[in-house]
């Protein structure tokens, strides 16, 4: 972002909370990589992602959905517990 590039042209792709805070705090666009499902988001990174990002469709609908789906499987993972 410091050289200069707008948040539309700055694709973060990630698979843990933090990297998608990175993405919102720089207002930059998001593609997560779910947990237990990472060699279907890595084919939808390559196959549909990649696209949208060039045709500059994917904030919005798109990307909306990728993070709620991120999202609700972050919540079905269970957490580790310290004994």
């Amino acid at each position: 972002m410091a050289h200069g590039y707008e948040a539309d042209h700055v694709l973060k792709i990630g698979d843990a909370p933090g990297d998608y805070q990175a993405a919102q705090d720089n207002g930059v666009l998001f593609n997560p990589i779910v947990a237990g499902d990472e060699r279907e988001s890595w084919r939808n990174v390559l196959e549909v992602s990649a696209d949208k990002y060039r045709e500059g469709s994917f904030r919005g609908q798109y990307m909306d959905g990728l993070v709620e789906k991120f999202m609700n499987a972050l919540a079905d993972t269970p957490v580790w517990k310290v004994k």
